[in-house]
């Protein structure tokens, strides 16, 4: 069951890819889409927020044990989630 449940990261995270795509495409002017796309990759693919990230929390495990960077975790979702909503509020007024 684990397996199965497992292979479906293989499809979401290729709908991710398309996804951003699309959405960092919709933002940009034509001229610095390439540019965009980049910097978008680098985002989603880890980047140096990917090795700070795994560093932090290995420390916030080793010192608070699981609860601590679950929690950490869940918080930077919840603020990612505000920034996206904000951000698709400017994104749907600027094209009205």
């Amino acid at each position: 069951m684990i397996y199965g449940i497992a292979s479906l990261n293989l499809f979401c995270f290729g709908l991710y890819g398309f996804a951003t795509v699309f959405f960092v495409n919709s933002l940009v002017p034509d001229g610095q889409a390439v540019r965009a796309q980049s910097l978008a990759t680098l985002c989603y693919t880890g980047g140096i927020g990917g090795i700070l990230g795994n560093v932090l929390a290995g420390n916030l495990l080793d010192r608070f044990g699981l609860r601590v960077p679950l929690l950490v975790g869940a918080g930077i979702c919840l603020i990612a989630a505000l920034l996206m909503l904000v951000c698709c509020r400017v994104h749907t007024k600027r094209f009205e």
